[in-house]
């Protein structure tokens, strides 16, 4: 998984990479290079749609 953020030209670019480690279901530890860890819950999962909640 990458992280988008803005780039010069408010186009998404990719940042470093992180990586994701699950913790049950539905729900992931996203850790990135710096060691900082943040929890998301994958809250509803369609075709279509893809919510998340962060932690």
């Amino acid at each position: 998984m990458t992280s988008m953020a803005p780039g010069p030209d408010d186009r998404p670019r990719a940042g470093p990479v992180a990586r994701l480690r699950p913790l049950g279901m539905g729900r992931f530890a996203v850790e990135d290079v710096a060691g900082e860890q943040d929890v998301i819950d994958i809250v509803e999962a369609t075709p279509d749609v893809l919510r998340l909640s962060r932690r």
